[in-house]
């Protein structure tokens, strides 16, 4: 799996406060994480308990939440998984999807997908 670094911005439901991150770039995960100490602090509750499968094949249980994400200009609502302590920031296919980017693996980037409209 290739993955590279991009600096990300997680918000409370409101948009009103931010971190920012370094996260992960992942195309192999579907979701948005975020460290658990990070989102409480912005006041993100969990709103249910979702099974994942970890990439090493386990099946793990983790904390979701519907809050904000920025990366570059566009800004999303999505769902953002609760990282525990050795879970990674990251961005996932389905997120990057959610907010109209791609991950362009070989030059380590993020971009608009091609006609895609942005959302304000």
């Amino acid at each position: 799996m290739a993955t590279f670094s991009v600096e990300i911005e997680v918000g409370d439901q409101q948009g009103e406060r931010w971190e920012k991150l370094s996260a992960t770039v992942g195309t192999k995960s579907a979701l948005a994480w975020a460290p658990r100490e990070v989102l409480e602090g912005l006041g993100v509750q969990p709103e249910k308990r979702i099974s994942l499968r970890h990439l090493d094949g386990r099946l793990i249980k983790r904390d979701v939440a519907q809050t904000k994400v920025r990366i570059g200009e566009r800004t999303q609502t999505v769902t953002v998984v609760f990282g525990e302590k050795r879970d990674s920031a990251l961005v996932g296919s389905d997120t990057l999807q959610e907010m109209s980017l791609q991950a362009d693996l070989d030059k380590g980037t993020i971009a608009p997908i091609a006609g895609a409209i942005s959302s304000p």
